[in-house]
């Protein structure tokens, strides 16, 4: 007996495991429609080069204005989750949640760059046959986007 939620999804939901093919990363662009809301917050108080406002603006480029209405600033990275609380199926009204905890104040920095993507626990479909699985349409795009602006703006390795 499921007592827990999330075991529903489970139940109810089909998942495809296997063998899948490879294709590329889903546009962040499209995959973001603005119907849940893109949460994102500055924890490096506006040091980096570039900054994080720079970065959420590059990668909100090409956004329509019901797109845009849906991404929101928040003062801090310990805010994200209280504005993106999640239901018992552990799904909140949130996209994702970004936190930008350090970024190079120079191109002579060689700290590594450090964010976090924050998602719901719920986010469990997996389907390697149709790529539709949760990671691959909303996560790993939205990782793209930001991993594509650092390259562009700075020559850091990227950690994951």
């Amino acid at each position: 007996m499921c007592v827990w939620s999330p075991c529903a999804h489970f139940l109810l939901t089909s998942l495809q495991y296997g063998m899948g093919t490879s294709v590329p990363i889903y546009s962040f662009t499209t995959q973001f429609d603005g119907s849940l809301a893109l949460i994102w917050a500055d924890g490096t108080n506006g040091t980096g080069n570039p900054s994080a406002s720079a970065i959420m603006a590059h990668i909100t480029t090409g956004f329509d204005k019901f797109q845009m209405s849906a991404v929101k600033q928040v003062a801090s990275p310990a805010d994200i989750p209280s504005n993106c609380p999640q239901n018992f199926d552990l799904i909140s009204q949130c996209y994702a949640g970004i936190a930008f905890n350090y970024l190079p104040a120079s191109p002579t920095d060689t700290t590594p760059i450090d964010y976090t993507i924050s998602a719901d626990g719920g986010l469990i479909y997996v389907n390697v046959y149709s790529h539709t699985s949760d990671f691959e349409t909303r996560i790993l795009p939205l990782q793209l986007a930001i991993d594509e602006v650092m390259s562009e703006c700075t020559e850091h390795t990227f950690w994951y």
